[in-house]
């Protein structure tokens, strides 16, 4: 391939011909056709370098033929890709949710566990006051008794 260059003025990129890569293409009318273009040709529609230059002459009577089939298939490829990854997405999803629901519910009952131990130490502070009291009363009855003389 003869050398020329192209210079993409906004981007301030130069290239030449030889630095392109071999594409080709899969669009109806030009379907299989070989084309050099730059290393960065973005086909998302996004900015890119836009060097292009056909390898070949138009697509032949077999390409244009096969070409509606072929690009069929890929449409039913990608849309059989889309639907796999939104399948893919939904599982993470759901893997998300059930993951949170999991350390929430580990939360609750670190929680419990806590909530239930502050209770056992209230009831047994309430024993002891409890034995403390009644200790206190048989004193009392016991002082009563003895200074009643019935002792």
């Amino acid at each position: 391939m003869s050398s020329s260059s192209y210079y993409s003025g906004s981007s301030h990129h130069s290239y030449s011909a030889d630095r392109c890569q071999l594409r080709t293409a899969l669009i109806l009318n030009n379907f299989g056709r070989g084309f050099y273009g730059c290393c960065y040709y973005n086909v998302d529609n996004e900015p890119s370098f836009k060097y292009f230059r056909w390898l070949d002459g138009k697509t032949c009577k077999r390409g244009s033929e096969v070409a509606p089939i072929v690009l069929a298939r890929i449409s039913i490829y990608k849309n059989e890709a889309r639907v796999a990854q939104e399948k893919e997405n939904e599982a993470s999803d759901r893997e998300k949710v059930a993951t949170e629901r999991e350390i929430l519910a580990r939360a609750m009952e670190e929680e419990s566990r806590g909530r239930k131990k502050v209770v056992k130490q209230r009831e047994e502070e309430a024993r002891v006051r409890e034995r403390i009291a009644k200790e206190k009363l048989q004193n009392y009855k016991f002082a009563l008794v003895s200074r009643n003389g019935r002792i």
